[in-house]
């Protein structure tokens, strides 16, 4: 069984490493080792904690890690030096950046003291550097960190206006936000006014699809709906 866990592994580096070539997302020997490390925690751990419902390599690179990748056609990272990954969960989407981004500072937070504290071992386990783990509520993550955010994602945890409004409140005033939606989901295709659709672009899952926006000038929102 260890063997076939091997062999699914390194079949699914190697399908992913194809797709982050076709993006010009260069990974080296360490980067690969840990998105390797990262896969095999979710698909053993996650689902034991009742935080994901892929139990297996496969269902955790094709599902959680390489919809990641799809950001790449819509934004240059190099461009961005923090980044926020609001209602985190297991942390797939904030960790697999700071992995693939090692310049990029970022932050993983949830409400749920669950949540965080898989993350926060996950983390240590990776030994990354880039990254912190903060258990908290919008409207005390403004108080933390009042200049705001260059990149704030999400993965569809709530509405469309809801999720958009709520990365708003830690946006920079000309910060991006990302958000990964099914794509036929017309609230993220049409957000409301505090933020500007810029693109969205399809991911590797069927119906998934990641749009980028803009903050734009106006009265922000706060707290979790």
């Amino acid at each position: 069984m260890k063997h076939s866990r091997e062999r699914v592994a390194v079949a699914k580096l190697a399908d992913f490493l194809q797709i982050a070539h076709s993006k010009d997302v260069p990974l080296n020997a360490t980067q690969q080792e840990l998105l390797v490390a990262l896969t095999e925690w979710l698909a053993e751990k996650a689902p034991r904690v009742g935080l994901s419902k892929y139990n297996t390599l496969e269902l955790v690179w094709e599902r959680a890690v390489a919809p990641t990748l799809a950001i790449w056609d819509l934004l240059t990272l190099s461009a961005v030096s923090s980044c926020v990954d609001l209602g985190a969960g297991t942390g797939v989407l904030g960790i697999s950046l700071a992995i693939m981004q090692p310049d990029l500072q970022v932050d993983l937070v949830d409400r749920s003291r669950r949540a965080v504290t898989f993350m926060q071992l996950l983390t240590k386990r990776l030994s990354l550097s880039n990254i912190r783990v903060i258990c908290s509520e919008v409207a005390e993550l403004q108080a933390q960190c009042p200049d705001g955010y260059d990149l704030v994602c999400m993965r569809a945890v709530t509405s469309g206006e809801a999720v958009i409004r709520l990365a708003t409140a830690v946006a920079r005033p000309d910060g991006y936000i990302a958000a990964w939606h099914q794509a036929d989901d017309e609230a993220y295709l049409n957000p409301p006014s505090v933020a500007e659709r810029m693109d969205t672009a399809a991911t590797v899952v069927s119906g998934l699809s990641v749009s980028l926006y803009q903050r734009t000038e106006g009265t922000l929102e706060t707290g979790w709906s």
